[in-house]
């Protein structure tokens, strides 16, 4: 079977948007143990950490340790978000030139609602 551009733009676009999708599914365990070690007293090559749960830390720190919590948020989010924007774009933009061209071929939009149970 052979596709042409439109048919091979989809399918690229699909395989693009789960491919985000695993990869942020993939980078959640590994970048929240990341932020878990530079929270603690002691990172885990020995080096200091921000030591967010002393209460006696600087102002500065205290952003520092709500800005290394809102990093597992923003980053793993973003990408779930991007892959899913990615696929709702490709599903909608399908649906919409399938519409165009029954309204185009001069199918009653009713009757097509009705074939495809919508």
């Amino acid at each position: 079977m052979v596709l042409n551009k439109k048919g091979q733009v989809f399918f690229y676009a699909l395989m693009l948007g789960f491919t985000l999708l695993v990869l942020a599914l993939a980078l959640a365990g590994p970048i929240k143990d990341t932020v878990d070690s530079a929270r603690a007293a002691t990172m885990d090559e020995g080096q200091p950490g921000l030591d967010c749960s002393n209460s006696t830390i600087s102002t500065f720190d205290k952003g520092a340790c709500i800005v290394s919590d809102l990093t597992i948020f923003h980053y793993i989010g973003g990408l779930i978000f991007i892959a899913g924007a990615v696929l709702t774009t490709k599903i909608i933009v399908q649906w919409e030139r399938r519409r165009s061209i029954d309204l185009y071929i001069g199918k009653d939009i009713e009757e097509w609602i009705r074939k495809d149970k919508l």
